[in-house]
């Protein structure tokens, strides 16, 4: 900087000892205090370091709910088909519904072929909820997208 100095300014800077003298000055101003280094860099990975254990924290949690929900459908599944299989033993055979709603429309005489306009709708709102009607796997991933961190506007442009 002192020589670009003296490239524009050659008439102030032939002056004696002033290009020593600015040298000597600007040394104090080139360096950084250590003080300021340290803090900076203790208030920088400290707030780093918050924020991965938050993110670890975060992690962990949901490992845990996801292991534990898996686990109870898990359980929960067992327990069905062993009282399937107790209700098959005493000879009753399992209702499903499937076979039920068969049946049903089987005893239902056939009046009419078409479909009043208020039918109609609520034939589709009805069809509406079963498409809403989460299972626990979607309300889990769900649950789970609700929890990750959104993206930094630093770094998401």
């Amino acid at each position: 900087m002192v020589d670009a100095a003296e490239g524009l300014c050659p008439h102030v800077m032939r002056k004696a000892h002033l290009r020593q003298n600015l040298i000597e000055a600007s040394t104090e101003k080139v360096s950084i205090p250590r003080t300021f280094v340290k803090n900076v860099l203790l208030e920088q990975s400290g707030i780093d370091i918050l924020n991965k254990i938050s993110e670890v924290k975060l992690t962990v949690a949901s490992f845990l709910s996801d292991h534990i929900v898996d686990e109870i459908l898990e359980a929960l599944s067992s327990s069905q088909h062993k009282l399937a299989s107790h209700l098959t033993k005493r000879g009753k055979p399992l209702p499903r519904q499937e076979s039920t709603e068969i049946e049903v429309l089987e005893e239902k005489p056939t009046k009419r072929l078409t479909v009043t306009n208020e039918e109609l709708s609520e034939l589709e709102r009805l069809e509406e909820l079963d498409t809403c009607m989460m299972t626990p796997k979607s309300k889990r991933k769900s649950i789970h997208s609700r929890m990750l961190r959104p993206v930094s506007r630093a770094f998401g442009k």
